[in-house]
């Protein structure tokens, strides 16, 4: 696997050059740069497989060389590990988008963790990934779309368009309203943190549902029935959850 870096910090630069070569010996960094310029003629000419990328970088962002490429060479689609510094929205646009990232400083243990993932993906990243990206960053507010990742393909949707979740080992199935089904490698407590603003409740150990799609419920029988009429079992031990759920839903 061939790599180019990007960053503008020249030690962070030969510290995760460093690293990489411990961590990963069979990577071959064919390239470096510090500024949206070289860095674009850097990757259009290795063509690399995976791109380490510094989000402010010299004359812009990498987010202005990834516009580049998406215009001039839209088949090349590498994969990406972002590098940045800590902040908290940034870090949940990263998951919302499910687009690997790894924190300045940087760790070893975290850094041999993404790329293990990384090496390890079916798929590569989508432009309109990125896309969701900048909207989560820009405007984390008003944004209110998830990226849903499969072996095959990649869905942007709308939060409010999630109907349940169900735990399947390390997979979950996403059931969305309109029937479709997806299973994604995010865990399903990924998915319970990332949600839990805008409605969604862990109602049993496999099953996150989005509350607002709750049609009638059984206490005697321990299920909720969502509007897709399929019946959620909730846990005894979360039974009294159920009547905080109510609560929010008939205000």
């Amino acid at each position: 696997m061939k790599a180019v870096l990007i960053e503008d910090e020249l030690q962070l630069r030969k510290g995760l050059r460093l690293l990489l070569k411990k961590l990963m010996p069979s990577l071959q960094l064919v390239g470096e740069s510090d500024s949206v310029s070289d860095g674009y003629q850097c990757i259009v000419d290795q063509q690399p497989d995976l791109l380490f990328l510094d989000i402010q970088i010299n004359e812009g962002s990498s987010f202005d060389i990834l516009e580049k490429l998406k215009t001039n060479v839209p088949h090349y689609t590498p994969k990406i590990i972002f590098i940045t510094a800590y902040q908290q929205y940034a870090v949940k646009a990263f998951k919302y988008s499910v687009i690997d990232y790894i924190l300045k400083p940087i760790d070893a243990e975290e850094l041999r963790q993404v790329l293990d993932r990384v090496v390890q993906q079916t798929t590569n990243y989508q432009y309109p990934q990125i896309d969701l990206l900048l909207q989560h960053l820009n405007k984390p507010a008003e944004t209110k779309k998830i990226a849903l990742v499969s072996d095959s393909k990649t869905l942007i949707v709308p939060i409010e368009q999630l109907l349940r979740f169900e735990a399947m080992g390390n997979y979950t199935k996403v059931f969305l309203k309109d029937s479709r089904k997806i299973v994604t490698s995010k865990t399903l407590k990924e998915y319970d943190e990332l949600l839990q603003t805008f409605g969604f409740e862990r109602i049993h150990q496999s099953h996150l549902i989005n509350r607002n799609e709750i049609i009638s419920f059984s206490k005697k029988d321990n299920y909720v029935e969502m509007s897709c009429h399929s019946q959620v079992p909730i846990s005894s031990k979360r039974m009294g959850l159920l009547d905080e759920i109510i609560k929010k839903i008939t205000l």
